[in-house]
C-alpha cells in the first residue's frame, strides 16, 4: 500500500469532531487517575501497624503454673510407667487392662493387646508377646522376665453350640440356629423366616415356609420329616380398611394383588375375594388366612 493511501486511511478512521476528541481524552485521563490512585492506596495499606496491648498480669499467672504441672504430670507418668516396682509376674493370656497399664503398657497398646486376645489370639511363648503390634523392644525388655504362661490357658476357649441335627423343628417357634440345621437353609433364609413370622404372627401351613425359602421339591423332600407347625395367634389385617402401604408390606400379598383389592373394595368375604382375577390361582392365596372383612 502506498504512503498517500495510508495517510488517507488514517485520516478517515481518526476523523473525530473537536468535542469527540476532548471526550476521549477526558475518559483516558480519568482512567489514568483512577489506576494511579488505586496503586498508591494499595501500597499504603500494606504498611500495617500493630499496637501492643498489654494483658493484665494476673491472666498469665495460672498458665505457666498449669503448664509446669502438665509437664510434671507427663514426666511422672512416664517415670511411673517404667518403674520396676510396678512389675509382677503375669500370664499374657489372662491379664486384664488394669494389669497391663500397671506393668508399663500405654492405654492404646493395652487395647490392641486385648483385642488380639479377644479375637482368639493366644500366647504360647514369651516371644509371642513381642509380636503384638505396639509392643516395642523397650517394653518387651521391661516385662520379659515377668511373663509366666500357664499351659492351661494356651488353648483358645471354645463355645460349644447345641446341635439340632436330629430334632423336629417347629417353624412357628424355631430360632435362627435351629432353622439353619435344616438342609438347604442358610443364615439368609433362616433370618427371613423369623422376620416374616414376626410380621404375620405365625405360619398356617408349610407351603408358606416353602414360599419364603424358595425351596424346590427336591430340597423339601429331604427336610419335611423334620418340620412341624404348632398353633399360634396370627396377626389379622382388615382388607377393607388397611392402607395401600400396609397391604404392600404384608409378606404374602403381591403388589398386583394390592391394586386389585383397592379397585374392588369393599370385599365382604372369601367368596368375593376368590372372584378377583389375582386370587384365582391357588399359588397366590397365602395371604387369605390373615384377612378380616
Amino acid at each position: 500500500m502506498e504512503t498517500h493511501h495510508l495517510k488517507r486511511f488514517f485520516t478517515e478512521i481518526t476523523d473525530f469532531s473537536k468535542k469527540e476528541f476532548i471526550f476521549i481524552l477526558s475518559v483516558i485521563g480519568f482512567v489514568v487517575v483512577l489506576k494511579t490512585g488505586a496503586y498508591f492506596y494499595t501500597n499504603q495499606t500494606k504498611s500495617y501497624s500493630f499496637e501492643v496491648i498489654e494483658r493484665p498480669k494476673g491472666s498469665f499467672e495460672g498458665y505457666d503454673e498449669n503448664q509446669n504441672n502438665y509437664q510434671y504430670d507427663k514426666k511422672t507418668y512416664n517415670n511411673n510407667r517404667w518403674d520396676k516396682a510396678n512389675l509382677f509376674n503375669f500370664d499374657p493370656n489372662t491379664i486384664d487392662e488394669q494389669g497391663l497399664l500397671k506393668i508399663g503398657f500405654s492405654p492404646k497398646v493395652a487395647k490392641i493387646f486385648l483385642n488380639y486376645r479377644n479375637k482368639g489370639g493366644r500366647f504360647k511363648t514369651k516371644e509371642d508377646v513381642s509380636k503384638v503390634f505396639g509392643v516395642s523392644p523397650k517394653l518387651y525388655q521391661h516385662i520379659e522376665n515377668h511373663i509366666d504362661i500357664d499351659p492351661k490357658n494356651i488353648s483358645t476357649p471354645t463355645h460349644s453350640k447345641p446341635s439340632f441335627e436330629n430334632t423336629i423343628i417347629d417353624i412357628n417357634k424355631a430360632n435362627v440356629d435351629q432353622l439353619k440345621s435344616l438342609y438347604g437353609i442358610g443364615n439368609y433364609y433362616a433370618q427371613k423366616v423369623v422376620e416374616t413370622r414376626e410380621k404375620i404372627g405365625c405360619y398356617v401351613n408349610i407351603e408358606q415356609f416353602r414360599f419364603i425359602c424358595r425351596m424346590p421339591d427336591s430340597t423339601f423332600d429331604k427336610i419335611k420329616s423334620r418340620i412341624t407347625l404348632s398353633n399360634s395367634m396370627i396377626k389379622k389385617i382388615n382388607i377393607n380398611k388397611a392402607s395401600k402401604e400396609a397391604l404392600e408390606s404384608h409378606p404374602f400379598i403381591a403388589k398386583w394383588q394390592v391394586e386389585d383389592i383397592l379397585k374392588h373394595r369393599p370385599i365382604y368375604g372369601e367368596a368375593d375375594l376368590l372372584e378377583l382375577y389375582t386370587f384365582k390361582n391357588p399359588k397366590y392365596r397365602n395371604a387369605m388366612p390373615y384377612f378380616e372383612y
